[in-house]
């Protein structure tokens, strides 16, 4: 079998087509990335770190991306968002479940670009619990509804 020449090519040229061909499928039938247009909403998708007790939770739609982080200085937990685009408003929901979500708060504006945006946590929020966010970014409404995991404390080990 081996000896035969159109046998050995046919081996060589066939993984080949198949990994072109799966490529050209995606190319041309594949959805593409378009810019975010102006009043739609865009949901944003909860990374891995969100789910465990990390202290932060990175949260992205293609190449929006915001960071979600809890700071213990001081006599309150706070939340710290940071974003890599300005963004013009901010605001957080925070429970043990979806449906008893408390009223949303809005965050507010620690740099003067809008990047960077905090909330003090006055009361504790469980690991099982749920976070609604929503921003606004460049007439654009961006949102997510993940856990609260990563707000719980780290544990010693």
């Amino acid at each position: 079998m081996w000896t035969n020449k159109h046998v050995v090519v046919a081996m060589l040229v066939a993984p080949v087509l198949a990994v072109l061909s799966w490529m050209a499928v995606d190319r041309f039938v594949g959805e593409q990335p378009h810019e975010a247009k102006a009043g739609a909403a865009y949901p944003l998708v909860a990374r891995s770190n969100c789910r465990y007790a990390s202290g932060r939770c990175d949260l992205h739609n293609n190449d929006f991306q915001l960071t979600l982080e809890r700071l213990d200085g001081g006599a309150m937990p706070t939340l710290q968002l940071e974003s890599r685009h300005a963004l013009s408003a901010a605001s957080l929901a925070l429970g043990k479940s979806a449906a008893t979500l408390s009223e949303p708060r809005g965050l507010t504006r620690t740099d003067g670009e809008g990047l960077s945006w905090s909330l003090p946590v006055a009361e504790p929020v469980a690991a099982d619990g749920v976070l609604r966010l929503a921003v606004v970014a460049g007439q654009s409404t961006y949102y997510a509804e993940f856990s609260a995991a990563f707000l719980a404390p780290a544990s010693d080990q």
